[in-house]
């Protein structure tokens, strides 16, 4: 799909109801369309150094993947997986007629107003929710399937090094000092895996590293009677596949860069109260060095998004406030600060 197919499809209203349109969301590996009661997310035909959507079949496979796994959380807002079909009468998002030309995710919509990001900003965020969050969270972590292999520190630093990969990028809308800092941080985070290593492998041999959601942050979390989290992580296995404490880093970073640092610390102690899974300062040291790494990748997300666009100011300051965030979050592990 493009996007002028994706435009024919909203001219059209060329979906199962024909509702109107309310939102289009667009990132750098698909599109959601929005209606009142259904969304359907399709895939780019994309591939970057994480992740393969160039072929059909691909495509295919990690919309099934993205259901089943997202069911693990999700409570069945996801139904399943609908042809893309070039018909007579142009594209249409399911129907029976018409070759097979995509695929698209079909979820249930979900009041934008719930959205966790959209309450942390309106200041509607209560400790009950906060709570109520946390256990969820903890008892999808204790039920998770653990994941036999250990983790490597080398393939952590590859991940984190990959934002070399937008380094070009970078340069073009950030301060020279700042880009100097996260090509320095690149070499001080293998250093840094490298002494801590022992303790990784140590918390997976304790259950520790286990498959989990890879993309917790507000955004993809509704606060609904029961929590709901969808959007997890299906394309790379490795990334999903990961210690408790780097799943919950994202979730704290992101609560930081919303200027909330007081929700931060509500969740973790509801969360730390269900499931101790922090015994000592290292434990501490690994989940700060988490939130630099997930830091790292929303600076290399944002980046990948204005890629071949002019960016709109929105962008651009999401940009460098995630790159600020990366630079603090580097000079305080450099200097042992928590």
């Amino acid at each position: 799909m493009t996007d002028t197919e994706i435009q024919h499809l909203i001219e059209r209203r060329a979906w199962p109801g024909r509702s109107p349109l309310e939102a289009l969301h667009e990132t750098h590996i698909s599109w959601v369309l929005v209606t009142a009661d259904f969304a359907w997310k399709i895939k780019k035909p994309v591939r970057f150094s994480f992740l393969d959507f160039s072929a059909l079949e691909r495509r295919k496979h990690f919309c099934q993947r993205e259901v089943v796994l997202n069911n693990r959380l999700s409570h069945g807002i996801y139904l399943g997986v609908v042809p893309v079909r070039q018909g007579r009468q142009g594209l249409c998002i399911g129907g029976k007629e018409g070759e097979i030309v995509d695929y698209a995710v079909q979820m249930k919509t979900l009041p934008a107003n719930r959205r966790m990001d959209v309450m942390v900003r309106q200041g509607e965020v209560s400790d009950a929710q906060v709570r109520a969050l946390a256990e969820v969270l903890a008892g999808f972590h204790e039920q998770a399937r653990r994941v036999p292999t250990a983790p490597d520190a080398r393939a952590l630093h590859a991940d984190f090094a990959d934002i070399l990969q937008v380094k070009e990028l970078l340069e073009a809308w950030l301060d020279p000092i700042d880009v100097a800092l996260i090509v320095r941080g690149v070499a001080f985070a293998k250093n840094w895996l490298d002494a801590h290593n022992a303790r990784l492998v140590e918390r997976h041999q304790m259950g520790w590293v286990v498959d989990g959601h890879g993309d917790l942050h507000t955004r993809n979390i509704f606060l609904l009677d029961r929590p709901v989290v969808f959007d997890c992580i299906e394309f790379n296995d490795e990334l999903r596949h990961l210690d408790v404490l780097n799943e919950m880093a994202f979730l704290g970073m992101d609560l930081n860069f919303l200027g909330h640092p007081e929700l931060e610390r509500q969740v973790m102690h509801h969360y730390l109260f269900r499931l101790p899974c922090i015994e000592s300062e290292t434990d501490w040291q690994l989940y700060r060095f988490f939130k630099w790494y997930r830091a790292n990748v929303r600076l290399k997300v944002t980046a990948l998004g204005m890629k071949d666009v002019a960016p709109a100011p929105q962008q651009l300051q999401e940009l460098r406030s995630y790159a600020r965030m990366y630079v603090q979050y580097y000079e305080r592990l450099k200097k042992g600060r928590p």
